[in-house]
């Protein structure tokens, strides 16, 4: 197609020539290698195949592909878009590569570690080989006393109940006795105004009235430089 349309090739295009020619004009399927663009300036496509230098008589081969064609149409243009796409595909196909980018080894400790988490962010824990990701030391108390909680309910309740100056301290059925918590479920609440060391520590006594494996619990960390 040439830049500006004559009557001839309006014809030709169809009633939808105007879209063909905004969508198509400068895209690969039209463009062709010549000497003699200004010679073949507004000519009708038959023209630009028979006229002297023209199409029909040019060596390169995207133009002899061209050349073969008895119009040139949306249809035409489509078919050689397809084609040159393919065509550079396996000229210029992608490498191949297995290199894969070292990925990256989050600190982990476990509950039973005997290490200050304190100033420390966390970025997913894992239990009995679980992984779930949280945002909050908080969050993944929270979470890990639900899953306790959801294996037995009654050591949980038990020491929400209890009047007990020990771990009990951190329970309640009473959501104003802490100015901050966060439900364990059944209107059970968790005292969460705490350092993560604190945290740590009650999840250490949970565990041993679970008689879980504090080795089950697995803290993954953010790179302190983030």
């Amino acid at each position: 197609m040439p830049q500006h349309l004559t009557p001839a090739w309006v014809k030709a295009l169809g009633e939808d020539y105007k879209e063909i020619h905004e969508r198509w004009l400068h895209r690969i399927a039209n463009l062709t290698l010549t000497a003699y663009n200004s010679k073949y300036s507004n000519s009708t496509f038959d023209e630009k195949k028979s006229m002297k230098n023209g199409l029909e008589d040019s060596g390169i081969r995207m133009n002899t592909y061209i050349a073969k064609k008895d119009k040139w149409t949306l249809a035409e243009l489509e078919e050689r878009n397809q084609y040159l796409m393919g065509r550079a595909l396996e000229i210029w196909f992608a490498p191949i590569s297995t290199f894969k980018p070292v990925e990256k080894q989050m600190d982990s400790f476990t509950l039973d570690d005997d290490t200050s988490l304190s100033g420390r962010l966390i970025a997913r824990f894992s239990y009995k080989n679980t992984e779930q990701p949280v945002s909050s030391w908080v969050e993944m108390f929270q979470k890990v006393l639900q899953i306790l909680y959801a294996e037995d309910k009654s050591v949980i309740t038990k020491l929400a109940v209890s009047t007990e100056d020990n771990v009990a301290q951190y329970f309640t059925m009473n959501v104003a006795d802490f100015k901050k918590n966060v439900e364990i479920g059944d209107g059970i609440f968790v005292w969460t105004n705490t350092s993560t060391q604190s945290k740590i520590s009650v999840l250490n006594r949970v565990f041993k009235l679970y008689d879980a494996d504090p080795s089950d619990l697995v803290f993954y960390l953010r790179d302190e430089s983030e």
